[in-house]
């Protein structure tokens, strides 16, 4: 049974709300002018969405992002999606090397293999042709919750520079047995944890030996590995987790130093950051904030008003659903 809001709260939630019509998608950014005096002084843009894979919601993003460069001086883009599986994708809108499409296909995550992601690259490639190195816009992963991307990444960086570098210092690729995992018990995933972290302490070590050599050929490249050594960390630490709260909360703290490493890796430049509502929401699973918190109280905490966040919604339609086959936790992560 529906509730009634009273008078107050009603009052307060039409204060906070901003009708955008679908149609009004199709016009230029003056619908948004609205935000100019919110985000005056606001760095970090959390841009929510009810549901992922939505185009309606794709769509608006799409066009808000095209605002917050040209009206905000925004130019970092992050996305829910694996750190390194989006390296491809910052290098064509850098350079136009490689392909769009298969550049996307690498991102990790099925919700954003959509043609409104695709407009959204091209266009950021076609704006970077005409602005110099400091005026482009970057596309960035900062989500930590596969390791296989990570891995691939590291040993394509690394067989690039060391033919004969030994494989064996890389941590597993622990997608490919999902199936094999989820009939080990607590023992046993935390054997394979220890194992795993114990390798990219090897790999860490051999970046670092090793540095000289990387950094005449790319420092970005080299800080990038770095990053990716401690994404991977993360995925490590994370997916022993059975507990909800602590996960969810572990995860989205890790997604925030991610983000703070792209900020800071770029003059702490200005960021859109496009996630579920929940994510980018100032919200916790828990009564006290001291477990499940999710990402946008996490960047509260670092950044205060910096943050800002706009949450969607629908006004009326339907939307097709899908559910994971399993309640198992670990599966579900």
């Amino acid at each position: 049974k529906p509730v009634l809001l009273s008078q107050g709260d009603l009052g307060m939630l039409k204060s906070a709300i901003h009708p955008i019509t679908i149609e009004s998608t199709k016009n230029d950014s003056l619908q948004f002018d609205f935000l100019n005096e919110k985000l005056k002084d606001v760095d970090v843009i959390g841009l929510g969405e009810a549901t992922h894979g939505t185009k309606e919601f794709f769509e608006l993003k799409n066009n808000m992002f095209k605002y917050l460069v040209e009206k905000q001086d925004v130019k970092l883009f992050g996305i829910e999606a694996n750190f390194a599986a989006c390296y491809d994708i910052n290098k064509y809108v850098l350079t136009g090397e490689g392909n769009a499409k298969e550049a996307l296909f690498k991102n990790g995550y099925w919700v954003w293999q959509s043609q409104e992601i695709l407009d959204l690259i091209e266009w950021m490639k076609t704006y970077n042709t005409t602005k110099s190195n400091n005026e482009k816009v970057q596309f960035y992963g900062y989500d930590m919750q596969d390791a296989t991307s990570s891995v691939v990444w590291l040993d394509n960086y690394l067989s690039r520079f060391f033919p004969s570098f030994d494989k064996s210092f890389l941590p597993e690729k622990i997608e490919e047995n999902k199936a094999a995992l989820r009939e080990l018990d607590d023992n046993a995933l935390h054997e394979l944890q220890i194992l795993n972290l114990e390798k990219l302490k090897k790999t860490e070590e051999f970046v670092a030996t090793n540095k000289e050599i990387l950094i005449t050929q790319d420092t970005a490249d080299y800080q990038f590995a770095l990053r990716t050594i401690e994404v991977l960390r993360q995925k490590l630490n994370y997916f022993t987790m059975q507990d909800f709260n602590t996960a969810y909360s572990y995860r989205d703290s890790s997604m925030v130093q991610n983000i703070k490493w792209i900020r800071e890796s770029n003059n702490n430049g200005k960021i859109m950051l496009w996630a579920h509502n929940g994510h980018i929401g100032k919200g916790t699973l828990s009564d006290d904030y001291k477990s499940g918190n999710w990402m946008g109280v996490h960047l509260s905490n670092l950044y205060g008003k910096q943050y800002y966040n706009i949450g969607f919604s629908f006004s009326e339609g339907g939307f097709v659903s899908q559910s994971p086959s399993s309640t198992n936790v670990f599966y579900l992560m």
